[in-house]
């Protein structure tokens, strides 16, 4: 029987001009994920800082799940009341699938610490100019050909540390478009199959778009582009 942890905190975020490091712990462990960057400007401006804060708080929910704990220390954290909201939301609804394989009642969660923040706001220098997460398939198609050509698009991948994954590479290829670039490394412990912990799905369309973002704030983009499937192969479940 696994047994829940007591505390999962936030431990720090590094930035530098391309890359993002976070730190978490949960309880005694130690977790470290690393974000870096190919053909973005800088991401230490006010803007693009706010945003990989956000990005880093919902990256954290990759480690919280391993051991579900009962209490979410944000420590020194920056965040505003809408960055509370957002957090409070990822952890019961982008969480949902996973609490419910695993028989957990998150509702019970307290989030506590955090600095408080006043909103960062943001003009892109060229409000014809989009960013498209692409990930090869056709959600992500229909957004390249669907947008007006009046507007300057880029597409933005994200790559595991093992190599770019050839079909998505090929598709990409085919829209000859730009390509923003972003290879995660994810920390080793997580990928282990350790049976003391929790497993499950995690929010990650939310982490890639909010990783989306931040090369789009570095790049003076107006926006980030995105499709949502309206089919789906799996009915909502009400639990």
């Amino acid at each position: 029987m696994k047994t829940r942890a007591v505390v999962f905190r936030y431990s720090g975020l590094e930035i530098s001009p391309d890359t993002l490091s976070a730190h978490y712990q949960l309880d005694e462990r130690s977790f470290s994920e690393t974000v870096t960057f190919d053909g973005v400007g800088d991401l230490t401006t006010p803007s693009g800082v706010a945003v990989a804060q956000l990005w880093y708080l919902l990256a954290g929910l990759s480690y919280y799940k391993a051991g579900a704990a009962y209490r979410v220390d944000l420590a020194s954290t920056p965040i505003t009341n809408a960055g509370r909201a957002l957090v409070k939301a990822a952890l019961l609804d982008g969480l949902g699938e996973f609490a419910f394989r695993n028989e957990l009642n998150l509702h019970d969660v307290e989030v506590v610490g955090g600095l408080d923040s006043a909103s960062t706001h943001y003009v892109a220098e060229d409000p014809s100019s989009l960013l498209t997460p692409f990930g090869g398939g056709i959600d992500s198609v229909v957004t390249v050909h669907s947008l007006s050509a009046a507007l300057s698009q880029s597409l933005f991948v994200v790559s595991p540390t093992s190599g770019r994954f050839e079909p998505l590479e090929d598709t990409a290829a085919a829209t000859k478009l730009p390509i923003v670039r972003a290879t995660r490394t994810l920390d080793p412990a997580l990928l282990e199959r350790n049976p003391d912990l929790f497993n499950g799905h995690v929010p990650v369309t939310a982490m890639i778009t909010l990783l989306a973002a931040v090369a789009a704030v570095a790049n003076s983009n107006s926006g980030v582009a995105m499709s949502n499937e309206h089919s789906a192969s799996v009915p909502n479940l009400t639990w």
